[in-house]
């Protein structure tokens, strides 16, 4: 009796017309976590093509910050995540991300995180990777071939909704009594680093080499003696 009955809810299944239209498929996916949907890559050639799709993914990314938003904390011990959306006395733990290309002793720093991608550095600030923590994969850059070591730097990570690019800036100034400045930018699309034709100015004191992305433009926090306002100069770098 059971077996026929089996026979019978697999005949009805195998009858039920499984085809969808295209829209309907790519809201139900848009849906999806990001890991749902590199293991849904493999289910036919169709799907693999739309989920690698650079528009699906740049749909897909809005519709999961619209749903919250977290909060990555770099320390020696690792990187770990807060969701900015839980109760503020909720008692769970922040969650541990695996970095995968951390090497034992090293420190990793976050240069900057854009559109879910996230630029971070070893300790040296010579070894540049980018990562995306929810799926796990990464590539390392090209050593941007300036040296770091005894002077001020810079970093900064971003997109260029221009050239639909994202770029990383390096930048370097020699500390006193020399003087002189070097940066390069890597760009994604090309894979390579170009240098900045003309010397940048000397940011004086900064608080963090990390800086921030804001309309399109890198910004850096700088602690400035206590004077008017008017008249200083706050350095941006723009992406375009």
């Amino acid at each position: 009796m059971s077996t026929k009955y089996k026979r019978l809810s697999i005949q009805s299944h195998r009858g039920f017309p499984l085809h969808l239209p295209e829209n309907v498929v790519v809201e139900i996916l848009l849906r999806l976590p990001v890991k749902s949907l590199v293991r849904f890559r493999y289910v036919s050639e169709r799907w693999c093509s739309l989920i690698s799709d650079p528009r699906f993914a740049k749909s897909q990314f809005r519709r999961a910050s619209e749903r919250s938003q977290r909060l990555l904390i770099s320390s020696r011990s690792g990187i770990r995540s807060l969701d900015c959306e839980a109760p503020f006395e909720d008692s769970s733990t922040p969650s541990v991300h695996v970095v995968p290309f951390q090497k034992r002793g090293r420190y990793v720093s976050i240069i900057g995180s854009c559109n879910g991608l996230v630029c971070v550095s070893l300790y040296s600030h010579r070894d540049f990777y980018i990562w995306n923590p929810s799926t796990g994969n990464y590539r390392k850059l090209p050593d941007p071939g300036i040296s770091l070591h005894g002077r001020k730097y810079w970093h900064g990570f971003g997109y260029d909704p221009c050239t639909d690019d994202y770029k990383l800036l390096v930048a370097n100034f020699r500390m006193p009594p020399s003087r002189g400045s070097e940066g390069k930018v890597f760009s994604f699309k090309r894979y390579s680093w170009k240098r900045i034709p003309r010397g940048l100015e000397d940011p004086g004191y900064t608080e963090d080499s990390a800086g921030i992305l804001c309309n399109g433009s890198l910004h850096w926090y700088l602690q400035l003696f206590p004077e008017p306002l008017s008249g200083q100069k706050i350095p941006y770098m723009c992406l375009t």
